[in-house]
């Protein structure tokens, strides 16, 4: 059965509509599972210190007001205000009392592993080696 080129015109639209659709479901789940499993490991991370080990996190913040409220609460290692970031040195405890509350401060933690490393070669007496 021959089909007409109106026929072919209007099929072709519906594909690209179907593709489309298919493509940002795809990107929305790939997110939403990057961002489960973003979670997951930052727990496990934390998994594998001791309560009292001192662990650097990079705080990423978007409201001013809300870093300035984590600066007043856990002194800050160093401030990034214009960048949008707070570096923290505290204990195991204390990072997940701020994660407790990360949803609510609409913040992000990510744990410096090199840093982290660095300090605990510190507090054994440890000289860290020197970067290139």
């Amino acid at each position: 059965m021959k089909t007409s080129m109106p026929e072919l015109a209007l099929s072709k639209p519906h594909r690209g509509l179907r593709q489309a659709v298919l493509f940002f479901f795809t990107l929305g789940f790939s997110l939403m599972t990057g961002l489960a499993v973003q979670a997951q490991t930052l727990e496990q991370s934390l998994n594998a210190y001791a309560a009292n080990d001192e662990i650097v996190v990079k705080v990423h913040f978007t409201d001013l007001g809300v870093a300035q409220r984590i600066a007043k609460t856990w002194e800050p290692r160093e401030s990034k205000y214009d960048l949008g970031y707070l570096i923290l040195q505290e204990q195991r405890s204390e990072i997940e009392r701020l994660l407790q509350l990360k949803d609510q401060l609409g913040i992000t933690v990510t744990i410096d592993e090199d840093a982290t490393a660095t300090e605990r070669l510190k507090l054994q007496g440890i000289s860290p080696p020197k970067k290139a």
